[in-house]
Parts: C-alpha cells; structure tokens; sequence
C-alpha cells in the first residue's frame, strides 16, 4: 500500500515493491523463454539451455530496470504500458545476445544486432499488447499491473 503524507506525496511500502518487481521478472521470464524457445527452434537452432540462460539475463535486466524505475510512476496507466514495453525491449536485448550468437563469444561486433533488437522488438510488442489487455483485469484499473 501506498502511505500519503499531508504534503500530497506517496511512499511506497516494501511489499509493494517487491511484489511489482516479483511480477514484471516472472512476465518478463515466461515471455521472453517462450519467445527464445519460439524463435530459436524455429529459425535459429538455439538449444533450450541457451533459451533459459537468455530468458534469466532478460529477467535479471528487467528486476535492475524495474528497481531503478520505482522513483517514477505515472499516474498515466498508457505511459506505465510504454515504460514496461522499453524495459522489456531493453531486458531482453541483453538475453538476446547469447540466443542470437552461437559462438557465446563476448565480442560485440559478432553479435547480429538485427536479430537482437527484432528478438527485442517482439517481445516489446509481446508486452505492450499483454499490458493493454491486462488494463482492465488488476485491482487497479490505472496500471498494466495484475497485482497493483
């Protein structure tokens, strides 16, 4: 729950917290392995460990960003579904790179970006459109949020 002062700010409890992060990282988890197993089967020949490994980098961008963003809430729920589509697009280019690289090299300039950020980009989509859905579905029917 959210505490307001008499000076029209809000703080935000611990449980909060981490229950808003807790359910971006498993969204960001389940959509990002799917999407990696998907895409990776399917087009690149990625072994499903590689998919989970890619998945938990994505997941673990996604906790960092998601912590770094609980300064900043709108009360927009619109501007909250674009803030989690960059995250997600953000997150799982990260998770992108060892599914997209078969070598697992750490050279970046071996990496194919273009696979990358279209990885990225669907699973940015995946989000914005799993969010709007959710709009009207959470407790609060002001955020993209299934537990707030």
């Amino acid at each position: 729950m959210s505490n307001t002062y008499t000076d029209g700010t809000t703080a935000t409890s611990l449980r909060d917290v981490v229950t808003d992060v807790a359910e971006k990282a498993v969204k960001t988890f389940a959509q990002t392995l799917l999407l990696f197993l998907v895409a990776g089967t399917s087009v690149l020949n990625v072994p499903w460990s590689t998919a989970v490994q890619g998945a938990a980098i994505a997941t673990i961008g996604t906790v960092v960003l998601a912590l770094a963003q609980t300064a900043w809430a709108s009360a927009n729920p619109y501007v909250e579904t674009l803030a989690r589509a960059a995250r997600t697009f953000l997150a799982t280019l990260g998770g992108a790179i060892p599914v997209v690289d078969g070598s697992h090299a750490f050279v970046f300039t071996d990496v194919n970006w273009a696979q990358a950020a279209g990885i990225a980009g669907t699973a940015a989509l995946i989000s914005l459109l799993t969010s709007v859905v959710s709009l009207p579905i959470g407790p609060n029917r002001a955020s993209p949020s299934l537990v707030r």
